[in-house]
This record gives structure tokens, C-alpha cells and sequence, in this order.
């Protein structure tokens, strides 16, 4: 637990060094510290990742032990983070996505000569963010040990939340038009409220 989480403190000090670098126009250095962050990260994914692959570490102590499923989370997260770009790629060549910079302005030009994921870094964590819950909400009623009874709000709930999302991800991001309608309003504020019966559930369910 300690080697995760130091590495993902030496990833994000190597990210933001490597922006300011970048910023400097020292660009060789900056992309040097960029691929030694990707490097660690994922070499902490691989020790981690052998770490918990042992036969006792599967047969119930995941089960018991919150750490061991924190554990398997940083695996589940890294790998659903590379499908969630994929799965991104699949659905720009079927709908147009508009990035923040095209919305600004900035983007003729960019989006002709730069790396189209490279281009859409600004946006994409967005749409790996909600995959990356979706999918863990999915894996977590196929892989549950226990009835689904005491968790079915909480999973009605969720699933609500993860579809309203669609219709605001939709609107934000696959949108030539970016305008805040009523609906949209409307939209946000039930996912806020969805999140406060989710909170609320989580206490009830602890205790």
C-alpha cells in the first residue's frame, strides 16, 4: 500500500514538473520526465498487480480486508482507464467531439497537426472518469460475494446517476453547441441530489 501510493505521489510531482518544463519551451527534458512518470506507474501497477495475485490473497481475505481492495481497485482503475480510451476513440469516428480548445477558439489548427488524444487531453479525463465508475459499478454486482437485497437502492441509484451522465456528456462534450438549457439545469441538479441519497445510503449501510 505504501509503494502505490508513494508512486502515484512521484507520478503526480513528475506530471506538473514536466508541464512546467514543457511551459519553458525545454521540451526534451519535459517529455523525459513525462515518460518516466508513464514508466513508474505503470511498473507500480505491475508490483502491485503480482502482489495480490497469490492464491490466499484471492480466497476471501479481499473479502475482509479493505486494503486488499483498495489494492485490487488500482488495478481495475489502470486497466479501465486504457479501455476508456479506446472506447472514446470508437465513439468520436461516430459523433463529432468538441473539445474545449475548438469552443475557444484555438482548435483549427491543433487538431490538423497534433495527436488527436493529445489534443483532447484537456476533456477526455472527463469521459474516463465516467466509464471508469460505470464499469467498476457493473464489475461489482458480477463479482459480489452477497445478496444484492441490503445494496439495491444504492445500485438503482447509481445506475440512474451513470445515465443521466450520458444525456450531460452528451451535451457537453458531442455538441458543435455548447449552451447551459433549462433542462440542463434541471439535469445537474438531480445528479446532486442523487448523490446525496448515495452519501446518505453509504452512512446507513456502514452502520
Amino acid at each position: 500500500m505504501g509503494y502505490a501510493s508513494s508512486s502515484h505521489l512521484l507520478a503526480v510531482i513528475l506530471h506538473y514538473m514536466s508541464d512546467v518544463l514543457i511551459a519553458q519551451d525545454r521540451k526534451v527534458i519535459g517529455n523525459l520526465f513525462m515518460i518516466c512518470k508513464v514508466f513508474i506507474y505503470i511498473l507500480s501497477i505491475f508490483v502491485v498487480q503480482t502482489g495480490i495475485m497469490f492464491k490466499e490473497c484471492r480466497d476471501g481475505i479481499v473479502n475482509d480486508s479493505q486494503v486488499m481492495a483498495w489494492l485490487n481497485y488500482e488495478i481495475l482503475a489502470f486497466y479501465l482507464n486504457i479501455t476508456a480510451m479506446a472506447v472514446f476513440l470508437l465513439f468520436c469516428s461516430c459523433k463529432k467531439f468538441t473539445s474545449i480548445r475548438e469552443r475557444m477558439g484555438w482548435g483549427s489548427e491543433f487538431r490538423k497537426t497534433m495527436d488527436y488524444l493529445t489534443y483532447c487531453k484537456d476533456d477526455i479525463h472527463w469521459f474516463c472518469m465516467w466509464f471508469t465508475q460505470l464499469m467498476l459499478c457493473v464489475l461489482a454486482l458480477v463479482m459480489r460475494t452477497k445478496q444484492l437485497d441490503s445494496i439495491q437502492w444504492c445500485v438503482g441509484l447509481l445506475f440512474t446517476r451513470h445515465l443521466l451522465e450520458i444525456v450531460l456528456l452528451r451535451q457537453v462534450y458531442f455538441n458543435s453547441k455548447f449552451e447551459v438549457k433549462s433542462y440542463l439545469k434541471v439535469l445537474l441538479g438531480a445528479i446532486f441530489v442523487l448523490n446525496c441519497f448515495l452519501i446518505k445510503l453509504y452512512v446507513d449501510l456502514t452502520e
